[in-house]
């Protein structure tokens, strides 16, 4: 179950993100090429693709708005939107002791703590 939503969710964001919503008129293309191929059967695929992808001029058979449809013929707005998703974690409260377990090694008031004192010794003459 867990494999079918990730696939499907993988193709969603790869559908919306890219340009894979193109593969989805490929019968379009194959359809478009049997009826120019039907019209003129010695075209070949190849053929087919410079008249519709390439720069060399298209001749006018008034299917425009059909070539127009083939895959990858027109540029779409590809948009990115990141949605966050925001949890609050139960952090569990921590208590503080009343007291300090610890014995303080700083400075008290000006006189050197016990601990502190016994490792480092000041120069004595």
């Amino acid at each position: 179950m867990n494999k079918i939503v990730t696939i499907v969710l993988s193709l969603l964001l790869l559908n919306g993100a890219t340009e894979l919503h193109q593969l989805w008129k490929l019968p379009l293309l194959a359809k478009h090429f049997q009826q120019h191929h039907q019209e003129d059967p010695s075209m070949s695929l190849v053929e087919f693709f410079k008249i519709h992808y390439s720069d060399r001029e298209h001749p006018n058979d008034n299917d425009e708005s059909e070539d127009n449809k083939l895959p990858f013929k027109s540029s779409g707005n590809i948009s990115h939107t990141d949605t966050p998703i925001v949890s609050k974690p139960d952090i569990p409260a921590l208590a503080i002791p009343a007291e300090s377990s610890k014995k303080n090694t700083r400075h008290c008031e000006g006189i050197i703590c016990d601990r502190s004192f016994s490792i480092f010794h000041p120069p004595t003459a």
